[in-house]
């Protein structure tokens, strides 16, 4: 697998979602689109604590209850970059 780097990843971020604030938060669903990943990966490293988040509601709601900062996203990319 392939990856692209950081700049390409962040400019098709901003056509992705826009111009956006840090404390936008956002669901797995659109992370995942973000990042390219399935959202239940997005799931896996938020358990792993690889990318942080905020649960919100109790029993099963929490999974869809699950919010991540924008800043978080953009961390994870530029801590996940291959120099």
């Amino acid at each position: 697998m392939t990856t692209a780097p950081l700049g390409e990843k962040a400019s098709r971020l901003e056509t992705q979602v826009g111009e956006t604030s840090e404390n936008e938060l956002l669901n797995a669903v659109q992370v995942a689109q973000i990042l390219r990943l399935h959202p239940q990966t997005v799931r896996r490293l938020v358990r792993e604590g690889r990318l942080s988040a905020h649960r919100l509601g109790s029993g099963s709601a929490r999974r869809r209850g699950l919010r991540i900062r924008r800043a978080s996203v953009d961390k994870y990319l530029t801590e996940s970059a291959v120099s």
